[in-house]
């Protein structure tokens, strides 16, 4: 079984007066319970290279199909971003890329919220130390067994014409999806309801009875299609990271810096910090 693992994070902006949230996640093979604390005892060497203007408030673990609950666990976070890292602009990102442990696969990824210190212009200030501390990072999460995710790309017979799609989510389709199973997920793409409205998105199966007959979960309930679109069949890999080497020729992860939009802040009042009066 694998786990989607979700390190959460709040920070607040230059001017101190917005906050914002972000999230970084990964994968484990582990048991939820395992996994969180696998999280629990890394996620310090990612705040080495965040502002202290961030804090962690919280890990999020779940099945990785769609819908599925996940468990939330806010009381052992509350780490700050390093104290020599004053500010940071909030859009401000490391790109990074890593080797997994299959053949063939490669990620590609954002760390949020560069330090001011570590970046300058648009570029690094310090591209030594920023590898170092990513390295870090990346290392920590490989020697936990963390895994990410690839596409796994198989175009043989893995999608089928729309015949029939009810207002409950049962599917028709005009050919039988190879591959399809009960724990699936399914993508629907160029496709319209009855009333002309776009409909798009992955879901997970709540039931399944051949290639051509299932029933889609959390469905957009009254919407039906007929003769319209694709179904696709989504495939996905986890994989281990491959270690970076360190010493006299270290590989260095970060190829460059990049913008990456924040979100809303995570178990707070949107927007605003409080002003005091």
């Amino acid at each position: 079984m694998t786990v989607k693992c979700s390190f959460l994070f709040n920070g607040t902006t230059k001017d101190e007066k917005r906050l914002f949230g972000f999230s970084e996640t990964w994968y484990s093979g582990s048991p939820a319970s395992v996994a969180l604390g696998k999280m629990q005892g890394i996620y310090a060497t990612r705040m080495n290279m965040l502002p202290k203007s961030v804090v962690c408030v919280g890990f999020r673990v779940g099945d990785v199909s769609p819908g599925s609950r996940a468990v939330v666990d806010t009381d052992s976070a509350g780490g700050q971003g390093d104290a020599g890292f004053t500010v940071g602009t909030a859009n401000d990102a490391f790109l990074y890329g890593i080797r997994g442990t299959e053949s063939n696969t490669f990620k590609r990824g954002f760390l949020h919220t560069a330090p001011d210190e570590l970046v300058a212009s648009g570029d690094f200030n310090t591209f030594t130390r920023c590898n170092f501390l990513a390295r870090s990072w990346l290392n920590a999460l490989a020697s936990e067994g963390f895994l990410f995710r690839y596409k796994v790309t198989n175009n043989a017979n893995t999608q089928g014409n729309i015949l029939y799609i009810d207002e409950t989510g049962n599917v028709n389709l005009e050919t039988a999806i190879v591959g399809l199973t009960a724990q699936s997920v399914v993508q629907i793409v160029r496709c319209r309801d009855t009333d002309g409205k776009t409909i798009k998105g992955n879901w997970s199966l709540a039931a399944f009875t051949n290639g051509s007959t299932f029933k889609l979960r959390n469905w957009f309930t009254g919407h039906i299609v007929n003769l319209s679109g694709k179904v696709r069949l989504i495939s996905y890999g986890y994989t281990g990271i491959v270690p970076l080497p360190s010493g006299n020729k270290p590989t260095n992860p970060l190829i460059r810096v990049g913008d990456r939009k924040v979100g809303r802040p995570f178990f707070q009042l949107r927007g605003r910090v409080t002003a005091r009066r």
